[in-house]
């Protein structure tokens, strides 16, 4: 067979009728596969005349201690974002600790466009430290086809081992704490439901609206996470005429826009509208009034990407994690009579 035949882990997976996953924990010779999974995948791929995985390549040449970060910033913040940072810091210091130096993928290098893959091979990355994958390119398939250990702290559609926060619970916290203070009218600004975590905290708060047999909440879908979508979605609900007693906000910097916009307009908060927020970012606790917000675990988000990435360039198996939430009350919510 010719060069030009080589098949990738894709076509393999589909011939052997297993999950890339499972192919390339076999082609790898990675994680738990029974023996006769592991002998049936590897007789397919010499049939099949299989290119060997990057990864596989990277292993037998000797070690570059590089982890390569992707982060897609589709906030316009930069690593300043207070949400991502904490995660990035705690990653950066636990892979630091391990003799590991940390590079942010740059598909430019010196006046050659390069793909995600091919940085990663032209820098010998043993590792990929996914931040965020809303919005990003189609070259993620290659690099999670090409077997090098990935881990992600945003739930995907992809086959990428992942920690994250239990959106779908974090929702319904929002939505038995706003029924519990009585409310009923009650809007929910989700986040862009392009994002998992969006979908799912909507979700959350929609499941717990209809266990109450709720019909007077409402949705608007931001376009984004940012104080300015929070900001004209409450416009929205201003220019409506009819004000909900309490908003969910699908994150904190929604549930500021939207509190400035309310104030703008001489509604006050929590008097005339109570307001959830999602993230508990460090500096929330100090606004006026401190928002009451779902918090995330984003020290330990970081700090477990970390530790689930260097088992994974060890050689270990590794599983995603859902980390709890909790509400933490503070003074934008009132309890109605």
């Amino acid at each position: 067979m010719s060069m030009d035949n080589k098949i990738n882990i894709y076509e393999l997976a589909k011939a052997t009728g297993y999950s890339v996953s499972t192919v390339s924990k076999t082609i790898n010779n990675t994680g738990r596969i029974s023996e006769s999974t592991r002998s049936k995948i590897l007789e397919k791929a010499s049939e099949l005349n299989y290119v060997a995985s990057y990864h596989a390549k990277a292993l037998s040449l000797k070690k570059s201690w590089i982890i390569a970060v992707i982060f897609n910033d589709n906030l316009w913040s930069g690593f300043s974002h207070p949400y991502f940072s904490v995660i990035l810091e705690n990653f950066k210091r636990k892979v630091e600790a391990s003799g590991y130096e940390v590079t942010f993928i740059n598909r430019n290098m010196g006046n050659t466009k390069m793909t995600y893959l091919e940085y990663c091979q032209h820098r010998k990355v043993e590792g990929v430290f996914m931040v965020n994958s809303y919005g990003l390119s189609k070259q993620l398939p290659e690099l999670i086809a090409s077997g090098i250990p990935i881990i992600s702290s945003e739930v995907g559609s992809l086959d990428i081992p992942s920690v994250t926060s239990d959106d779908v619970r974090g929702g319904k916290l929002a939505a038995e704490y706003l029924i519990g203070l009585g409310h009923k009218k009650i809007t929910h600004i989700a986040g862009p439901l392009y994002t998992v975590s969006g979908q799912n905290r909507l979700d959350g708060f929609e499941e717990v609206m209809k266990q109450h047999n709720n019909q007077e909440y409402d949705v608007l879908v931001a376009d984004n996470y940012g104080f300015e979508d929070g900001y004209n979605k409450a416009l929205e609900i201003i220019q409506s005429g009819t004000l909900p007693t309490a908003v969910f906000a699908g994150g904190d910097w929604l549930a500021l826009g939207a509190i400035k916009a309310f104030s703008n307009h001489n509604i006050a908060v929590p008097h005339d509208v109570s307001v959830v927020g999602y993230d508990d970012l460090d500096f929330v606790k100090f606004t006026n009034p401190a928002l009451t917000t779902v918090s995330q675990r984003k020290e330990e988000i970081g700090d477990k990407c970390a530790t689930f990435l260097l088992d994974q360039i060890a050689g270990k198996d590794v599983t995603s994690h859902i980390l709890d939430v909790e509400l933490i009350e503070r003074e934008t919510c009132k309890r109605l009579n």
